[in-house]
């Protein structure tokens, strides 16, 4: 009966329910919420989706839309964890990718990446901070083997892996809101995201979006 009374604004609550699991306890009762969401889900999944992909573009517009920080946050910059969050999210709601940028294999392992980095931050601080300063980017390179030395970058090839993996996840959430909204980027991607189109994979992904909804495709893509 409390599904009839909420909105998109319960986001938070509606997309917790995603990974919900019976440990112990009523199954009838589970099995109703399960019913529950997927009818809230059929009613409202248009306005759910329209949440997480602005609430992922204002995060990226906070960091200049750029994985390239000097003190990334390893949970809300662009290709942290949250990116990986969000792009599960719409992956539920709105389905595979017809051409993704990366394998799942590849995202998987720049999750765990990202996921055991963000573990030796919060121990190197002693405190939740999601925060790779550069005090924790020297602690951390010593402590996981990145040797420095006039041969051995150290801090610079800690952070090139970093960037790496967040650029896999960057990619992924990007591929998801581009789908989950084909339409819209196909209109509008011969002003503001032409930039982006640097290869052929590129140009694949604007193929993809903009044949899901018949839109038209930009004539320099074309």
């Amino acid at each position: 009966q409390e599904f009839s009374n909420l909105t998109p604004d319960d986001y938070q609550f509606v997309l917790a329910l995603f990974s919900q699991r019976l440990i112990t306890g009523c199954r009838e009762l589970e099995g109703r919420l399960r019913d529950g969401l997927d009818a809230f889900l059929r009613e409202r999944g248009e306005d759910l989706i329209n949440r997480i992909v602005r609430i992922v573009r204002e995060r990226h517009e906070k960091y200049q839309n750029t994985i390239y920080q000097l003190e990334p946050d390893l949970k809300e910059s662009p290709g942290g964890l949250r990116d990986h969050l969000a792009a599960g999210w719409l992956r539920k709601l709105r389905g595979e990718l017809a051409f993704s940028p990366y394998s799942d294999e590849e995202i998987r392992a720049a999750y765990r990446y990202l996921k055991q980095l963000r573990i030796l931050v919060h121990l190197k601080a002693k405190r939740p901070d999601n925060r790779l300063t550069h005090r924790l980017q020297e602690e951390i390179r010593r402590y996981v083997g990145y040797e420095e030395g006039p041969t051995d970058p150290g801090v610079e090839a800690l952070m090139h892996d970093y960037f790496v993996h967040a650029r896999v996840l960057f990619s992924y959430c990007t591929a998801m809101v581009r789908a989950a909204r084909p339409l819209e980027h196909s209109r509008q991607m011969g002003l503001q995201f032409m930039p982006q189109i640097r290869n052929m994979t590129d140009i694949l992904v604007v193929f993809q979006h903009a044949s899901a909804e018949s839109g038209a495709l930009p004539d320099n893509v074309r």
